[in-house]
């Protein structure tokens, strides 16, 4: 089997590469290119020599795939490869090729990008001021592609995980499916998770969300050529910018959240087991579940005859999943900074998987918050590990040592005990050994990657990882 994609410039096709890579696909030595795309002759920063399509084709070994910027006349000569199309709205491909083309210094006309001291929203105007013309021939050889027949089409937004998990493991699945690959889902989950976080030089990071340099001169230039294609990709209709206004301009970010990720009431396993853990190991009656999500913990407490309280950021999800709870004053919406209730409220406070979402700046205050409502024991899960979608959500990565010296600053000693009985596990465990034996198994299966390449010592520990404070005595 041979593969061609053929992807538009900033269609991050390293996450595509990165999953043919966990299915044992190897990358050809060449990546491919209309001889409209001008290149610099620093290409070594690519490891790669260029050809025209027709050259390289001869090249390419079984089991090898072939990455490429190039027009649909090619398609009759690649019948016998699987081909595969990789598009995005258009605006956003400009933005992504503008900062891949300064990483990379790959493109001859990159002035404007010299310039160090320049605005970011003005470099990427510049870019595509001076790479207009350029941009829009290689583009309108590339764009119809989406009318080929006998090919996959896969939209990066999809396969990113912007339009939620489930949407993300169906477009994984038609990859596999399509280059017949018989995958189970744990298989699919478990090399979704590697692709996403390994490492590729064609890999853009951004201090911003791409709308932030979409500026009216950007714009302007945009509508010129460019627009008229993204109509042909599927873009620029007015139910899909209607869509996209209310889902992103209308709601916060965890709201959009919620709204993409969870998608019916129920129990939430993950919280549950280790909500479980906090019951087993304490005596309490007033609990509070601080960033309570769908409030699915909140019910599982009260049906333990437990005084339970819940508070969460995003009012979407509430009024969504826990509508009941919300009209009874059980939870409510509102910041872990301010916390509605008076002093030494609750015997403990449970959480799971929030911190890691708050700004660093902000935990002091929350621990402030934390230490001023509960009189007994912090019992919290905090992720040390990045967040699936490029890590939009993990935003406070720092080790468990950070987590423990802040906390201890503000009245709180380590309940070391309880810590050890339910976070350690055996060192050098497999894969497997670690399904079987992790304290739970929801996320275990995606963590593989994070298994043979731990971004801190973690001295055996795994995920999810436990952190529990008493209140100091004064």
């Amino acid at each position: 089997m041979k593969v061609v994609i053929c992807s538009l410039p900033g269609s991050e096709v390293y996450l595509l590469s990165n999953f043919l890579f966990e299915l044992n696909l190897k990358s050809s030595s060449y990546v491919v290119d209309n001889d409209s795309f001008h290149f610099s002759n620093n290409v070594n920063a690519l490891d790669k020599s260029h050809f025209e399509v027709d050259k390289a084709i001869g090249q390419i070994n079984d089991n090898e795939f072939l990455i490429g910027h190039f027009g649909v006349d090619v398609n009759k000569n690649i019948g016998e490869f699987k081909r595969i199309f990789l598009y995005r709205n258009i605006k956003f491909s400009l933005i992504s090729f503008c900062f891949l083309v300064d990483k990379l210094k790959i493109w001859k006309s990159n002035k404007a990008l010299e310039n160090n001291d320049s605005n970011e929203k003005e470099y990427a105007f510049n870019f595509l001021q001076q790479n207009k013309d350029s941009l829009v021939n290689l583009y309108s050889k590339i764009v119809p592609w989406i009318n080929e027949e006998g090919i996959l089409k896969i939209n990066f937004d999809e396969l990113n995980g912007e339009f939620g998990r489930e949407i993300q493991i169906k477009e994984f699945k038609k990859i596999a499916q399509y280059l017949n690959f018989d995958l189970s889902d744990l298989d699919i989950e478990l090399k979704i998770s590697n692709a996403l976080n390994k490492s590729s030089i064609f890999k853009v990071n951004f201090d911003n969300q791409e709308d932030y340099y979409l500026t009216k001169d950007f714009l302007k230039l945009y509508k010129k050529g460019f627009k008229k294609l993204n109509k042909i990709l599927g873009y620029e209709r007015t139910s899909d910018i209607l869509k996209k206004f209310k889902l992103t301009n209308s709601l916060s970010f965890y709201d959009k959240y919620w709204k993409l990720n969870k998608r019916k009431v129920s129990t939430w396993s993950y919280g549950i087991n280790i909500v479980d853990n906090l019951i087993s190991n304490y005596d309490f009656k007033n609990v509070l579940d601080a960033g309570c999500g769908s409030g699915d913990v909140v019910r599982h407490l009260l049906s333990k005859g437990y005084n339970a309280r819940g508070i969460e950021l995003s009012g979407s999800v509430l009024k969504d999943f826990a509508n009941d709870l919300l009209k009874k004053g059980i939870v409510q919406q509102g910041s872990l900074m301010k916390l509605p209730f008076k002093d030494d409220e609750f015997d403990v406070i449970f959480s799971s998987e929030v911190l890691e979402h708050i700004d660093e700046k902000d935990i002091p205050k929350v621990i402030e918050e934390f230490s001023r409502v509960c009189s007994g024991v912090v019992f919290l899960t905090i992720s040390l590990r990045p967040s699936s979608n490029f890590n939009k959500y993990h935003i406070n990565l720092k080790p468990r040592v950070w987590w423990e010296n802040v906390f201890l600053q503000h009245s709180f000693v380590k309940d070391t005990d309880t810590i050890k009985k339910l976070q350690k596990i055996k060192l050098n465990s497999t894969v497997k050994e670690i399904m079987e034996i992790g304290p739970t198994f929801s996320h275990i299966h995606e963590m593989d990657w994070f298994v043979n390449n731990p971004p801190y010592d973690l001295d055996g520990e795994l995920e999810p990882w436990y952190f529990i404070f008493r209140k100091n005595a004064k």
